[in-house]
């Protein structure tokens, strides 16, 4: 293996996808046998923050060294003025936050309650925007218009690009979070069925298993260029 295919973006891409989902799994599954602050079931709101800062790190990170000057991850521009960069910058904080505020709305017409447990919410609408909304903005930029000719690109070339990973992850991190509130009003009286404990354990892992399948595509779809360049 050449020291090129190492280092590609995308081998970066989906060792940093890999340390992700392993940090985390490792997090939800034994952070509650090392103290009881990092039990989500016990302290679901200080894991939650955990988990949260994390994936901030992780993603900035993905930034810094995915950027190369051949591909669009994370999209390049041809204005790198420092008013075009605040700008963008400005621009990335506002679909952040329109996330967060359109989660919680979102959140709260399903059921959730309204005053009660509105931090509890809140921490949920975080990590559904730092585990969905935050990777595309990353990945694709903060313009809507941007994710869905992703989406039409894919559906017409069926290529498998970073950029589409990111909506993927993004879908599979809100589709675990709907799973996750399944069990919460069945009948169980069991302590992880806790208004949003089920459903931030159900977030994280969606999120770690579209990372996952997200990075096997990846280098699946590399195998099958390397495989047609040499025909």
């Amino acid at each position: 293996m050449s020291r090129h295919h190492i280092t590609s973006p995308i081998s970066r891409l989906v060792l940093l996808n890999c340390c992700t989902a392993f940090t985390l799994l490792l997090l939800l599954c034994l952070g509650g046998r090392l103290t009881d602050k990092l039990d989500i079931v016990r302290t679901p709101l200080g894991v939650t923050e955990v988990f949260c800062s994390y994936l901030l790190i992780m993603n900035l990170v993905k930034i810094a060294i995915i950027r190369d000057s051949t591909a669009s991850f994370p999209p390049s521009t041809k204005s790198k003025t420092m008013r075009s960069k605040l700008q963008k910058t400005a621009s990335a904080c506002a679909t952040l936050v329109l996330s967060l505020i359109l989660f919680h709305l979102v959140i709260v017409l399903f059921g959730a309650p309204v005053l009660h447990s509105a931090s509890e919410t809140f921490h949920l609408s975080c990590l559904l925007t730092l585990t969905s909304t935050f990777p595309c903005v990353c990945a694709i930029g903060s313009s809507v218009d941007a994710w869905m000719k992703t989406w039409n690109t894919y559906n017409k070339s069926g290529e498998f690009s970073r950029e589409f990973s990111a909506l993927v992850v993004a879908l599979c991190s809100v589709v675990g979070a709907w799973v996750g509130a399944v069990p919460i009003p069945l009948d169980w009286d069991r302590p992880w069925q806790v208004w949003p404990v089920s459903c931030l354990i159900g977030c994280v892992l969606g999120h770690c298993a579209g990372l996952i399948l997200v990075s096997i595509l990846l280098v699946r779809e590399q195998k099958v260029k390397g495989r047609s360049k040499l025909l």
